[in-house]
């Protein structure tokens, strides 16, 4: 399995030539990058697609980058703070509410980039941070989210574990037997109830897979096992 290398960055600035700025290069840098002018919307965006990083500004239309500051913080979503507020207070302020970094405008772009990979690169690292990609499937280790495309998939805990086993090693066939010790240990596998159960299990996932348009990642081998391709 790859490790990540696109990351979705998530932009919140109302001036639209900083936030053209910042979306071109974070694109042209490899990210993939959302973009929105309002608070709000921002912290709708980060909810639903749960981005590496934030980068706000600290003047907006509807209210102030320290209020995503404070929403996101204890969601564990690091924020980068840009302003043309360069004066030590502001920038005491917003760090001690928590963000990640605070970078004065007008400001260079290399400049730019080295801070944002600095932030993913740290945050990966106090983390223990794993992602597991295939495709536009992406499975979030550490917080146990499935997303396509952004959006989360909700899977059972179990779902979630037969689809990491698969992930880890793609192409790979698994047997029945292998992916229900996987679920229910080595001393329930290999009953038949078990197995209708793995059945229904793998159906439930592909359906939900299915409608976020993922389709085709789950390859069911007859009367062998399953693997992921």
């Amino acid at each position: 399995m790859r490790a990540l290398t696109r990351k979705t960055v998530l932009v919140i600035d109302s001036d639209r030539a900083s936030a053209e700025l910042m979306y071109t290069s974070l694109r042209e840098a490899g990210y993939d990058v959302l973009l929105t002018r309002s608070v709000m919307q921002g912290l709708i965006l980060a909810r639903e697609t749960r981005p590496a990083l934030v980068i706000t500004e600290l003047s907006l239309q509807d209210g102030s980058g320290a209020d995503v500051v404070t929403r996101l913080t204890p969601s564990g979503i690091p924020v980068l703070v840009v302003s043309a507020r360069g004066d030590v207070t502001s920038k005491v302020t917003l760090l001690g509410s928590g963000a990640a970094d605070y970078l004065v405008k007008p400001f260079e772009v290399r400049e730019f980039l080295a801070r944002v990979t600095t932030q993913l690169r740290d945050r990966r690292v106090e983390a223990g941070w794993e992602e597991l990609v295939a495709g536009e499937l992406v499975l979030d280790v550490q917080r146990r989210l499935v997303r396509v495309r952004g959006w989360e998939v909700r899977l059972t805990e179990r779902e979630r574990d037969v689809l990491e086993a698969l992930m880890r090693e793609p192409e790979r066939v698994f047997t029945h037997r292998e992916l229900q010790e996987r679920v229910w240990g080595a001393e329930a596998a290999g009953t038949n109830a078990k197995r209708n159960n793995l059945a229904v299990m793998m159906a439930n996932i592909r359906t939900k897979l299915n409608a976020t348009g993922a389709d085709g990642y789950l390859v069911t081998i007859r009367g062998t096992g399953y693997a992921l391709r």
